[in-house]
């Protein structure tokens, strides 16, 4: 039930950005409609169960497609000039906190992987490499599969 409830929120918001995309005049509000249309295209996908589409949707669409997008919006000088200073110190703060989070997860995933080297050089047996370093198994899992199957 409330998947079925969520999905249908979630179409409508891809319909919706989609169709603000194709009727909006300003050439940056549509790319930004675009990426909130792509972001909602992923979560229908983890909806689906396809984690990785979901991944791919994110990385490669609203990750390197749209910074194209933008940088010929942004060549051809199609946006304003000035930017209201508001927004600027909301777009400051927000930007460092999204910098922060991903520091933060860098440092977690080389903290794991610290410990199971340091796991694995202190104790030589297989019991504890496979309980130690369950992030590395997996790891090491998908690209294994990533790089033998596909």
């Amino acid at each position: 039930m409330y998947l079925s409830l969520l999905f249908y929120f979630i179409a409508s918001i891809a319909v919706g950005s989609a169709i603000f995309v194709v009727l909006n005049r300003n050439a940056i509000y549509s790319a930004v409609s675009l990426v909130l249309c792509f972001f909602a295209l992923a979560v229908l996908y983890l909806l689906l169960e396809a984690y990785f589409l979901a991944v791919l949707e994110i990385f490669i669409y609203a990750g390197a497609i749209m910074v194209l997008f933008l940088f010929a919006i942004m060549l051809l000088n199609l946006g304003r000039e000035e930017a209201l200073p508001r927004f600027m110190q909301l777009q400051r703060s927000l930007s460092l906190m999204l910098v922060l989070i991903f520091f933060f997860g860098i440092f977690l995933i080389l903290f794991a992987c610290a410990v199971c080297f340091f796991v694995n050089t202190l104790y030589k047996d297989k019991y504890t490499l496979k309980y130690s370093c369950k992030v590395m198994v997996i790891i090491s899992q998908l690209s294994i599969s990533i790089l033998n199957y596909y």
